[in-house]
C-alpha cells in the first residue's frame, strides 16, 4: 500500500498525468525513482522519459536536453543545491514544466 500523500499522489490528483524523471546515477537516484515511477503507475500515469546524469554533475545541459518533450512534470531526486543548478538547464533546453493548478487566492493567509 502506498502512502496517501506522496509527490506522486498530489500530482495525480492534480491532474498530471505524464512524468519525466531526471535522477543521478547513484543507488539513491535509482531507489527514488522506481518508488516515484511505481506511484505514479499505479495512480494511472506514465512516465514518459528517465534521465540520469553522474552523481556528482556540476553542469546539466547535455543531459537535460535529453528530457526533450511530451511530459507535464520532471521529478529531481536530489539535493536543493543539484537542483538550482539542474532547473535553469532544464528551461533553457526548452523544457518548462507546467505548474500545478493551485487556488488564486489563499484564505486567512
Amino acid at each position: 500500500m502506498l502512502p496517501q500523500y506522496t509527490t506522486a499522489t498530489v500530482a495525480l490528483a492534480k491532474g498530471i498525468k505524464r512524468f519525466a524523471v531526471f535522477a543521478p546515477d547513484s543507488g539513491y537516484g535509482k531507489a527514488v525513482s522506481t518508488a516515484f515511477a511505481d506511484a505514479v503507475e499505479h495512480g494511472g500515469g506514465t512516465i514518459v522519459r528517465r534521465v540520469s546524469y553522474p552523481r556528482d554533475a556540476r553542469s546539466f545541459a547535455k543531459p537535460a536536453k535529453a528530457l526533450g518533450d511530451g511530459w507535464d512534470a520532471v521529478f529531481v531526486p536530489d539535493s536543493a543545491d543539484t537542483l538550482a543548478l539542474a532547473a535553469p538547464a532544464i528551461a533553457a533546453a526548452g523544457d518548462v514544466p507546467k505548474p500545478l493548478p493551485f487556488p488564486k487566492k489563499v484564505l486567512g493567509g
